[in-house]
Order: C-alpha cells, then sequence, then structure tokens
C-alpha cells in the first residue's frame, strides 16, 4: 500500500515538473523568436538583400525565361501555385505577392539596376532561409537557417532537359538556340497575353513597382534582344549540366543516376564551383586538367546554418597546431566574414557577385 502510495505521489510531482519545464520552454522559446523577429525588423533591409535579391548583378538567366519553365515542360516542374516547389523552393507565406518562390531574386529589384533585361539567380535564403511545419498547419520561417529541401542539383537538370524538350533534335548549336528561341517567345506571348501582370504579378519594394508597364517594357527588352539572350541561357545550362556530369561521373563512380537527381538540403559545393570553371575552360579551348582542377573526392555536404556570422572565428591552440573551432568552415581557412561570402557566393559559378547580399547576420 506505501509502494503504490509512494508511486502516485512520485507520478503526480514528475507530472508537475514535466509541465513547468513545458511551460517554462514555451515562454523561452517565444522570447527567442520574438528577438529574432525583431533582429529581423531593425535589419529589414540587409534581410531583403539576404532574402531576396540574387547573387550577379549582370548574370545569370532572363527572369522572363525562368517564369516559363512550366510553360515549356510542364511535366517536369511542380504545380501551378509554385512550379518551383518541384526543387524545395517554397513560396513564403510571410510576402504573399511575391510573384516566385523564396530564394529567386531578379536584378531589377535594387534601385540602382542599369541592366535592360531582369537577369535571375539564386539569393541566400534559397539554401538559408528554412521552415518547419507547426502542430496547428502554420510554418515558423528559419532565417538563416536551412532549407532542407532545395534541391540546387534537380533545379539545374531540370533547367537542362526543359532546354532538351524545347530546342529540338538538331546537333548544330545556331539550329538548337533557333528552335529554343521561338518556343521561347510562343510561351512567353501566350502567358502575357492570358495577364498583363504574369510575371511579375504586380509586385512592389519600396518605390519599386513591377507592374504590367514595367512587364510590357521587359517583354519588350527582352525580344530585342532575344537571340542572344537565349543563346546565352542554352550555352549556361549546357555548360553547368556537362559540368556536374563531369565532377559525377569522376568522383561518384556507381552513384551517377542518384548524384544527378541531387539532394535536398545538401550539395558538393566546392566540386560544383570547380567543376564550372573547368568546363569553361575546355569549351574555351584552354589547357585542362581533370586530375588537378576538380576535387580529388566525393565532397557532398549539408547546407549550413548562417546565424551569428560576426561570432564566427576560426581559433588555434596556443601553438597553432590545432584547429579548436573552425568558425562556420570544415576547415577553419576562411576566417574573415566577407570572404566567406564571396566564397559562398562563387559556389554559383556567377561573375560580378553583388557584395550587398553577404551584410546580413555579419
Amino acid at each position: 500500500m506505501k509502494a503504490a502510495v509512494f508511486a502516485l505521489g512520485f507520478v503526480v510531482v514528475l507530472a508537475a515538473s514535466l509541465s513547468l519545464v513545458d511551460d517554462f520552454w514555451a515562454a523561452e522559446r517565444a522570447d527567442r523568436n520574438q528577438a529574432i523577429d525583431r533582429f529581423v525588423r531593425d535589419n529589414n533591409e540587409a534581410y531583403v538583400w539576404f532574402a531576396d535579391f540574387p547573387f550577379s548583378t549582370s548574370d545569370g538567366i532572363p527572369f522572363l525565361i525562368v517564369q516559363l519553365l512550366p510553360r515549356l515542360a510542364p511535366e517536369l516542374w511542380g504545380g501551378p501555385d509554385n512550379f518551383l516547389d518541384a526543387v524545395g523552393l517554397f513560396k513564403d507565406e510571410r510576402i504573399p505577392n511575391y510573384p516566385i518562390a523564396r530564394g529567386v531574386g531578379w536584378t531589377g529589384l535594387a534601385a540602382d539596376a542599369t541592366a535592360p533585361v531582369d537577369m535571375s539567380s539564386f539569393s541566400c535564403g534559397a539554401c538559408h532561409i528554412g521552415r518547419v511545419r507547426l502542430p496547428d498547419g502554420s510554418h515558423r520561417y528559419l532565417d538563416g537557417g536551412v532549407n532542407t529541401e532545395f534541391n540546387i542539383v534537380g533545379y539545374r537538370v531540370r533547367t537542362y532537359r526543359t532546354l532538351q524538350a524545347i530546342s529540338g533534335d538538331s546537333k548544330d548549336p545556331e539550329q538548337r538556340v533557333k528552335a529554343a528561341t521561338a518556343a521561347i517567345i510562343a510561351a512567353l506571348d501566350q502567358a502575357h497575353g492570358e495577364d498583363p501582370n504574369f510575371f511579375y504579378r504586380n509586385y512592389r519594394l519600396g518605390a519599386r513597382k513591377f507592374d504590367a508597364h514595367y512587364e510590357a517594357a521587359q517583354i519588350l527588352a527582352f525580344k530585342k534582344d532575344a537571340a542572344s539572350l537565349v543563346g546565352a541561357f542554352v550555352g549556361r545550362t549546357t555548360l553547368e549540366y556537362q559540368a556536374f556530369a563531369t565532377l559525377v561521373e569522376k568522383n561518384y563512380p556507381g552513384f551517377e543516376a542518384p548524384m544527378l537527381e541531387g539532394f535536398g538540403g545538401m550539395a558538393d559545393a566546392t566540386g560544383i564551383s570547380t567543376s564550372f570553371g573547368y568546363i569553361v575552360d575546355k569549351a574555351l579551348g584552354h589547357p585542362v586538367d581533370l586530375e588537378k582542377q576538380l576535387p580529388p573526392s566525393a565532397g557532398i555536404t549539408d547546407f549550413m546554418a548562417v546565424w551569428e556570422q560576426a561570432k564566427r572565428r576560426a581559433s588555434w591552440n596556443a601553438d597553432q597546431t590545432r584547429l579548436v573551432d573552425g568558425a562556420g568552415q570544415w576547415n577553419g581557412n576562411i576566417t574573415i566574414p566577407i570572404y566567406r561570402n564571396l566564397a559562398a557566393e562563387l559556389t554559383m559559378g556567377l561573375p560580378n557577385t553583388d557584395l550587398r547580399i553577404g551584410v546580413f547576420g555579419v
């Protein structure tokens, strides 16, 4: 009897203790979330650069072409609400009028943009804004965290396969560009005819208005230089695919098919950047060395969180022989945050990277 009473008392005390712990953690979690929201709000301009602005000021794929991908090859892309969910990029419910998935930006977002045609590429947010689903079905967004859904290889491979679908069977590069240009222009005219705000959704960022007038001007500028722009798209998309295929063949024998499909939340980042440099040199006729220019072994890694970048400094023991804290780098060899940001941008293979996007969190 005494044992039963003792056990019952223990259960009651334990339940009360667990309830107190739950209450404490709920309050602590709420405080931390509020602190994050406050930081983002107080640093909103830097946050917008981090979340939405593309890596390059001038390079990438024309934004109009990116928005047309599901019309050019609907079998390769996601649903009508967000075609990029096929590669793990999501619509952020906090900005319901943003015209594309979070993590994709275009050069015209910058007030000092000068290029006549908006070029699009990924932003920091593609890899470093994640989300979790809460019990009530809503999402909590992880600004500076990890997007475990994003599949960068999947995006590049699907884009290449889209190009194959629209460029025909000809081996002649000029004929392929001509066929792709015709398909893109036809899809563009149909989409814009259905909705004069099809591409930009009448989005606004401060004083910047991406309305029907802006969209019409972009379409006109694109059509004036369509052959050149599509030719660059064809060339870049083909080289990116060939570059990664070369890396996979070298370092992932027997695992080629899964690697070419990619994985959410991870990539062989060093391999992506170096293989693109290798394949560009090869295409230009420069001397190349597969063994020296590409990594010696497989290097697939998870995306990393980028919280509190200013606090991340590599540190060593007293005689500098052993790494104590790698400061967010695998080997601690990039100790200055701005250079670390540049290294991350170069992973995308883009020249003329925009330094402003690395400000948030530094």
